[in-house]
């Protein structure tokens, strides 16, 4: 009875919706709701081959952030071999 019409979540005393579904249906006012739902269906919705490549690439990244992190943590900076970089506060000098 005091419920949003439209999620049916939020509890509303004076309106129909609770105030995202009022924006939600100001939305649907300016562009109609057959252009809303295809948007909702085309960004929102993903069938089992988008939801793959969603998930490989997921993946991908994770194992290249644990890749990137094995990586750093393999440089020895005791080595005398490691010089430490350049950056900007500090210039190499070169001695004549």
């Amino acid at each position: 009875m005091f419920t949003c019409q439209l999620c049916q979540q939020e509890t509303c005393y004076i309106y129909k919706y609770c105030d995202t579904c009022q924006n939600v249906k100001r939305i649907m006012n300016c562009y109609g709701a057959k252009e809303v739902l295809a948007i909702l269906n085309r960004v929102c919705l993903r069938n089992t081959q988008q939801q793959d490549y969603k998930i490989n690439k997921e993946l991908k990244e994770t194992f290249k952030k644990s890749l990137d992190k094995t990586k750093e943590n393999d440089v020895d900076k005791t080595d005398a071999s490691y010089e430490t970089p350049i950056t900007r506060n500090k210039k190499k000098t070169n001695s004549i």
